[in-house]
This record gives structure tokens, C-alpha cells and sequence, in this order.
């Protein structure tokens, strides 16, 4: 009965342990960094995959507050960006050489068959997705300087 009873625990954690490994949360969260715009700091995932960027933050409820999704590409382009999938509305920054080159405000989610493509002033290398309205609040605009961290 003891035996059993050790057995259901150690089955119970390692369970845990499995499933808070895959949890997004600041400890445990693999390709994520930070973005610094106007002194203000977020946690980010890091979209550097295609299979990462094609879905972004679609199929989520929310955005914690604070947090973001960077999408590094490795060559400058016009890279368009959807809100297809999306629950919540976003700001879209992008971003060329570290600096905002310019900034979608607060998009609206859009599951039409077709829906609107959003593309950056010119070619970006980057781009930064943080919830609407915090573009506005925190006054982000073109010229800013972008920190990226991520860790190795």
C-alpha cells in the first residue's frame, strides 16, 4: 500500500514537473529576451522560426501585462503581419537596425476569409508586438532606440 502510494506521488510530480516545463512563465520560458523601448522593459518570446512566426500570438486570450513577441528575420524586407487567429487587439512596432521605423496602433483581431495585411513603412528586420494601447501610453515612435536582449 506504501509502495503505491510512493509510486502515485512520484508519477504526480514528475507530471508537474513535465507539464511546468512547457508553461509559459518567466523561469521556464525557452526563446524568450527582453525588449527595452523608452525605459520601459518587456519580456518577450522570440518568434526566429517560421513555424514561430506564422503563428505568433494568434489562438491566445490574452497578453500578460509587460510582455511581448519579438520577430527577428535574418534579412531586411516589407514583411506583412495579420491579425487572422487573433482574440485580443495589438500594437505592431517595427523595427530596422534597432531603431522603431514606425508603428500600427491598436489592430483589431480579424477572422474574415481575407483578412487586412499591415506592412512596415520600408524594409525591418524586426518586429515587436506588445498589447494595444501601450504604444500610445508609453509614447513609442519612429527614431526610438530598441534594446533586444536575449540570453544564450
Amino acid at each position: 500500500m506504501r509502495k503505491g502510494l510512493l509510486i502515485i506521488i512520484a508519477v504526480f510530480i514528475g507530471g508537474y514537473l513535465f507539464i511546468s516545463a512547457f508553461q509559459n512563465n518567466d523561469t521556464n520560458m525557452k526563446g524568450t529576451g527582453e525588449v527595452t523601448v523608452r525605459s520601459q522593459i518587456f519580456a518577450v518570446e522570440i518568434a526566429d522560426t517560421v513555424e514561430k512566426q506564422a503563428k505568433g500570438l494568434s489562438e491566445r486570450d490574452a497578453l500578460p501585462e509587460n510582455r511581448g513577441m519579438v520577430f527577428l528575420f535574418t534579412e531586411k524586407a516589407s514583411y506583412p503581419f495579420w491579425m487572422k487567429g487573433m482574440r485580443f487587439p495589438l500594437d505592431i512596432i517595427w523595427i530596422s537596425d534597432g531603431k522603431v521605423v514606425g508603428v500600427h496602433k491598436n489592430l483589431p483581431p480579424d477572422d474574415s476569409a481575407f483578412p487586412e495585411l499591415y506592412y512596415p513603412p520600408g524594409p525591418i528586420d524586426t518586429v515587436f508586438e506588445i498589447n494595444a494601447g501601450i504604444a500610445e501610453a508609453i509614447g513609442i515612435q519612429e527614431g526610438d532606440k530598441v534594446e533586444i536582449r536575449i540570453p544564450r
